[in-house]
């Protein structure tokens, strides 16, 4: 099955499941949902195992962070969901050692990004049990702070790009 983890970057053959020959017209796929969008596998079929192959190049282009994923089974007029559950992508060791890791800004960002998906399906203010009380971040508050996160990663951006400040100054030359 589908492991915890995975490193962005690595290659990856996984045994997904067995049975559901491809004779029989079964199709099955790998369907995973993160913070970043979704996005399906073709599995392919070897020696009656599904078996889920990730090129380097595949895995790199993953986002880190917790992905929910899905194996569903399909035929003509029949759809199954095998399996499911919860994988957390790495950082891929090679571009965090170079500087080339996701910056504080943006993993902030995907975290109130997911906390809101979370928050628009089964969320509450707050609650209290055995005397103590937590309470959550409303959307208002995660929606500014996405903001804020979007302004500091573009001025992250420039920066790296060499560019200056954020603002254009319009000037007049000549006579009035």
């Amino acid at each position: 099955m589908i492991p915890e983890t995975l490193v962005s970057g690595d290659s990856a053959d996984i045994c997904i499941i067995t049975g559901y020959p491809q004779g029989d017209g079964w199709g099955v796929v790998c369907r995973l949902v993160g913070a970043a969008g979704g996005r399906s596998f073709d599995l392919v079929p070897v020696s009656g195992e599904w078996r889920w192959r990730l090129a380097a190049g595949e895995t790199g282009g993953m986002v880190p962070g917790f992905y929910d994923w899905s194996v569903l089974a399909s035929r003509p007029g029949e759809r199954l969901t095998l399996a499911s559950g919860r994988l957390r992508i790495l950082p891929d060791p090679a571009s965090v050692a170079s500087g080339g890791g996701e910056g504080f800004w943006r993993r902030l960002r995907a975290a109130c990004e997911a906390s809101l998906l979370r928050k628009a399906t089964d969320d509450q203010a707050s609650m209290e049990f055995q005397g103590r009380k937590l309470s959550r971040y409303s959307m208002a508050e995660l929606t500014a702070l996405v903001r804020e996160c979007e302004r500091q990663i573009a001025q992250e951006d420039r920066r790296r790009r060499g560019q200056r400040g954020g603002r254009i100054v319009l000037t007049r030359f000549g006579r009035y």
